[in-house]
């Protein structure tokens, strides 16, 4: 055999060794809030809700549902956009923060008419909130699992406090430990409130005075942190789709799934205090005001390795609501029960992203 041939058959099977070594497994990483003291970060979530008429009507006395033959569509938005200046962080998340509520708001249309017809009604809502512009500062309590709060310079509402968190860095949707590329997380249902509604309830509501605005307050395409029931089923899965280098910065790629969410809140006390007069008016006893709500999304969060930090997240899905209104109307022949029933169905959209601002003068 000659030298040439020899070389030539040795290379052959150092490649084919080569070739058939097994690959390494790829290296864990460890997803997790490293943000320092002193950084400030500026958040912003928008939420797009399309949905359209799918039936309305009622029953007496448990009889059979009669359907209105009406058509319509809604168009709703909200977003919340906020400048968080982290004062200390520790144990993967944000310890005390100061939270600057700079834009909130929201709006959309209702038009309705007649089923094969063009809608022959419209009405417009605006979205507004107290804290818009105001100020105030989170402290984590370890013991207790929970942030508290004060306004940071000037007085208002303490009610308006109540509903807030501190949570505005998608940490529900992290894994608990490190995981590898191609590796799933299941996450419990209540995390998509961080998803939906980060930082709580920012009291984003209509100053609009009609009909469609009552709608969006008691739930159809408003905020989700009037949405979500207090008791949420589901199944919520997460997994680690790649890693990129983009920028000098290396980013995670996680892939979100939300199958079967579901969730009945109820808003019995807000609607018999949102009552027009006319209703008032009525010979009637409220028995209950329920808003079912059902979603099923898929979406991606970017996680910023390098930064210890999200950047963005992108959402999008198909959702169902569902109103119930029961009433006990007076009769001669003594209380009759009304069950009315109304289903929107329609998409949602939810674009989240997070930057880095300039440090504020004075550190922390």
């Amino acid at each position: 055999m000659s030298a040439s041939w020899s070389a030539s058959l040795a290379g052959l099977l150092l490649a084919w060794g080569a070739a058939a070594a097994p690959r390494a497994a790829p290296a864990p990483e460890h997803l997790r809030f490293e943000v320092g003291a002193g950084s400030a970060l500026l958040k912003n979530i928008y939420l797009a809700h399309e949905l359209s008429v799918e039936s309305m009507g009622q029953s007496i006395d448990g009889g059979p549902f009669q359907a209105e033959r009406i058509a319509g569509a809604i168009s709703s938005w909200h977003k919340v956009t906020v400048e968080d200046r982290i004062l200390d962080a520790a144990d993967g998340r944000p310890t005390r923060l100061r939270r600057t509520f700079t834009d909130m708001g929201g709006g959309g249309k209702l038009r309705v008419g007649p089923a094969n017809a063009p809608p022959n009604r419209e009405e417009d809502a605006v979205l507004t909130s107290p804290l818009t512009h105001r100020a105030v500062d989170y402290l984590w309590v370890p013991d207790e699992g929970a942030w508290s709060r004060c306004y940071a310079d000037q007085e208002a509402d303490e009610e308006w406090l109540a509903g807030l968190d501190g949570d505005f860095d998608l940490l529900a949707l992290l894994p608990p430990g490190e995981v590898a590329v191609g590796e799933s997380w299941t996450l419990p249902p209540d995390c998509v409130r961080a998803l939906l509604a980060p930082g709580g309830n920012h009291l984003i509501t209509p100053r609009t005075r009609n009909v469609f605005s009552r709608t969006i307050e008691v739930g159809v395409g408003g905020d989700f942190a009037e949405i979500l029931g207090q008791e949420l089923s589901g199944v919520v899965t997460a997994r680690l789709a790649e890693v990129s280098e983009e920028g000098g910065a290396r980013l995670a790629r996680v892939e979100l799934a939300i199958e079967g969410l579901h969730g009945v809140a109820d808003r019995t006390e807000l609607w018999r205090i949102s009552m027009p007069l006319e209703e008032k008016r009525e010979k009637s006893r409220l028995i209950g005001a329920y808003l079912e709500h059902t979603l099923d999304a898929t979406g991606v969060l970017v996680w910023d390795l390098s930064a210890g930090r999200a950047r963005s997240l992108e959402l999008s899905g198909r959702q169902r609501f569902v109103t119930t209104l029961s009433k006990d109307l007076a009769g001669a022949q003594g209380p009759r029960r009304l069950e009315a029933q109304s289903t929107f169905g329609g998409t949602l959209s939810v674009s989240f992203t997070i930057e880095q601002l300039s440090a504020p003068e004075g550190g922390k």
